[in-house]
């Protein structure tokens, strides 16, 4: 609106107004004086009739003008209205995670009161990695050391290899490069061996349980949790469930593909275990 009001066309405009405004109140002078004979009140109608259109259409015009404004007002209130009712939203959902991720917590704790965690968030991945890499928004500010296990409520994610004071990488189970001892729940150990990544099965968010003999008890549904060999990763935390068990082409073994517990392309937050009973040990990515 104050754009208009300096442009040309406005200028041209309020120019014409007055002209008519100075012809409207000539017409109401010479209306208002007593004509002396009837020509003379014919004569004067004319411009009398021009004047109460001049005068309604100047009314129209500076009518719209304050409505116009009366709008730019009540537009500006209805903006200021949707960011605070937006800011309450954001506020009920960050409240809304932070309970879910305290019940979670809780959950974990129960089970391993060993545990020391810090809660963290997704804040970025590596479009160019294809085991879907991501960092976090923890460091070593927050007590996050490399090496430290990363997992949420459902099962493990993967580790620490990079902590910078304010934020850390993590390497997930579905990548080539991890190496964790790995068992099935239901055989008690019986069937052990190493979970790791593979390039073809990542892109649907999958993984393998390597190394098993051609005599292996393991089943499809079966739970592969950890070992703990090593001191990288606690022992008994979930990895993920049988999908298929296949023949490896290379040497007389067979793997297990495994479906991973956590969805590791869909995380958001996650729990870093900066302390567990055993902890230290060789870097999973050379066992």
């Amino acid at each position: 609106m104050r754009a208009f009001m300096r442009s040309t066309r406005f200028k041209v405009m309020m120019s014409i107004i007055i002209i008519l405004l100075i012809i409207m109140v000539l017409a109401m002078a010479i209306g208002f004086s007593a004509p002396q004979s009837s020509a003379m009140g014919a004569a004067t109608t004319p411009i009398q009739a021009i004047g109460a259109q001049i005068s309604a259409s100047f009314n129209d015009f500076f009518g719209a003008f304050s409505k116009v404004n009366r709008l730019e007002e009540e537009n500006a209130q209805l903006k200021k209205e949707l960011q605070k009712r937006n800011e309450e939203l954001i506020e009920f959902y960050q409240f809304k995670q932070q309970n879910e991720q305290m019940k979670d917590y809780l959950g974990i704790r129960d089970l391993h009161p060993d545990f020391t965690f810090e809660p963290a968030r997704v804040i970025s991945r590596d479009p160019t990695n294809r085991f879907y890499a991501f960092t976090i928004d923890k460091g070593t500010m927050a007590g996050v050391s490399k090496h430290d296990p990363v997992r949420n409520a459902d099962g493990l994610v993967g580790y620490v290899i990079e902590a910078a004071p304010t934020y850390s990488v993590v390497m997930t189970v579905l990548d080539g490069g991890i190496n964790i001892g790995a068992m099935s729940y239901r055989t008690l150990g019986a069937d052990t061996g190493i979970v790791s990544g593979d390039i073809t099965l990542s892109k649907d968010g999958l993984c393998r349980l390597n190394f098993l003999p051609q005599d292996c008890k393991i089943a499809v549904g079966d739970l592969i949790i950890t070992t703990g060999i090593g001191g990288i990763f606690p022992k008994d935390m979930p990895i993920g469930t049988v999908k298929e068990i296949k023949q490896n082409q290379s040497d007389i073994s067979v793997y297990a593909v495994i479906q991973p517990a956590a969805d590791i392309r869909e995380l958001r937050d996650v729990f870093v275990i900066t302390h567990f009973d055993g902890q230290g040990g060789i870097d999973p990515e050379e066992e």
